[in-house]
């Protein structure tokens, strides 16, 4: 692996630990509550982050950027039952 590519991962991965502590100590109902009129939750929020790095890893890897609206509005969703521990997945970006 190239240093390049090890800073560009460490660095992703200090990011994503901060990503994750953002809802350390934070129960599921508060990570899904909507404090203000808008539709965004705590919990939508990393969701969605771990969505658009997924698109971009896809992209840096296959080279093709999807436009899916669909899922990209779902990506701010979390599910009934979807654990908010789980927002955040594995590290794609190794795919790299």
């Amino acid at each position: 692996m190239s240093a390049e590519k090890s800073q560009v991962l460490a660095t992703l991965e200090t990011h994503r630990q901060g990503l994750r502590r953002t809802l350390d100590g934070v129960s599921e109902a508060d990570a899904v509550a909507r404090p203000t009129v808008s539709a965004l939750c705590l919990g939508g929020i990393v969701k969605h982050v771990s969505h658009a790095e997924e698109v971009w890893v896809d992209f840096v890897v296959d080279g093709v950027k999807v436009d899916d609206l669909e899922r990209y509005g779902a990506s701010f969703v979390v599910e009934p039952g979807e654990a908010a521990a789980r927002l955040t997945p594995p590290v794609r970006a190794q795919r790299c």
